[in-house]
C-alpha cells in the first residue's frame, strides 16, 4: 500500500516542474522580443471635385510704358502736360499783365522748382529719344507766360528739347508772335491760348489770319455834302413892312421876303 502512493506521487511532481519551466520560459520570451512599430499611411490628398474651381493664376505684372512723342519731342503729352492757364490774367487787363514790358518777370517761377521737376519728368519717361541730360532740355510753358499761362503748375511744364529744327527756341518765336498778335488786338487771349495749345507748330497762322484784310482796290472818291435845302419859313403870317426877327433873316414866306433894310431887316414884297 504504501510502495502505491510513493508511485503516484513522483510523476505528480514531475508534471510540476515541466508546467513551472514552461511559465518561465513563456514570461522570458516575451520580454526579449523586439517590439513591433505600426506605420500609419498619410491620408490621400482629396480629389477635386467638379464644383471645385481650379487656384488662380497670379497675373504677371504689366510692364512700365514711357512717354513716346509724337513729333521728336517736340510737342508736350496731351496728358500728362495738357496746359494750364493763369486765372490773373484776362482779356480785359492785357494790358497791365502779358502787354507790359518786363511784366512776364514777375511770374516767372525759380530755377530751383523747374529743375527739380525737370529732372523727375525725365526719370519717368518724358525723354527725347531717351536722352536724360538735363541740359538738353527747357523746362518749358505748354500755354506760355507771355499768353498768361500757369508759371507754376505741373500741367503746363514739360521738358522740351531744344535739339530739332522744331525745338524750344523756335517755340519761343512763335510765343512773341501771338502776344503781339493779342497785344495788337488782332487776335483774342483765349484764341491765343487754344492755338498754342492744341499745335504750337501750327499756332501762328491763326495770328495772321486773324489780322484785319487789306484791300488792294483803289479808294472811292470821298462824296460832297449834299446842299442843304432850302429853310422853311416859319408857321406864320407876316405884313409887309414889319421887321423880321433874326431865325427869318433870307426867309420867304408867300410874297414877302425877310430883306435887309438900311440896318434893319423887315418883310418886303
Amino acid at each position: 500500500m504504501m510502495k502505491l502512493n510513493k508511485a503516484v506521487a513522483i510523476p505528480t511532481l514531475a508534471l510540476a516542474a515541466d508546467l513551472s519551466l514552461v511559465a518561465c520560459s513563456s514570461v522570458k520570451a516575451s520580454s526579449t522580443a523586439p517590439a513591433v512599430t505600426h506605420t500609419v499611411a498619410p491620408a490621400a490628398a482629396p480629389k477635386p471635385s467638379a464644383t471645385t474651381a481650379p487656384p488662380k493664376a497670379t497675373p504677371a505684372p504689366k510692364p512700365k510704358t514711357t512717354y513716346v512723342p509724337a513729333q521728336a519731342g517736340v510737342l508736350p503729352d496731351h496728358v500728362r502736360t495738357p496746359g494750364a492757364s493763369n486765372p490773373a490774367v484776362t482779356q480785359a487787363n492785357i494790358g497791365s499783365t502779358i502787354c507790359k514790358s518786363g511784366w512776364t518777370s514777375t511770374v516767372r517761377p525759380d530755377t530751383a522748382y523747374t529743375d527739380s521737376l525737370k529732372q523727375a519728368q525725365l526719370a519717368s519717361g518724358y525723354a527725347y529719344q531717351g536722352n536724360t541730360s538735363m541740359a538738353a532740355y527747357e523746362e518749358d510753358h505748354r500755354i506760355p507766360l507771355e499768353l498768361g499761362g500757369s508759371p507754376d503748375s505741373s500741367l503746363n511744364l514739360w521738358p522740351e528739347p531744344y535739339a530739332g529744327s522744331d525745338g524750344s527756341r523756335t517755340k519761343d518765336k512763335t510765343e512773341n508772335s501771338l502776344n503781339r498778335a493779342v497785344c495788337d488786338g488782332t487776335m483774342t487771349l483765349a484764341a491765343a491760348r487754344q492755338a498754342i495749345a492744341t499745335d504750337w507748330l501750327t499756332a501762328a497762322s491763326p495770328a495772321q489770319s486773324s489780322a484785319p484784310a487789306q484791300s488792294s482796290a483803289p479808294a472811292a472818291p470821298a462824296q460832297s455834302p449834299a446842299p442843304a435845302a432850302p429853310a422853311q419859313a416859319p408857321a406864320k403870317t407876316y405884313r409887309a413892312g414889319e421887321f423880321c426877327p433874326a431865325a427869318d433873316h433870307g426867309m420867304t414866306l408867300g410874297e414877302l421876303t425877310c430883306s435887309q433894310v438900311g440896318a434893319r431887316w423887315r418883310w418886303e414884297n
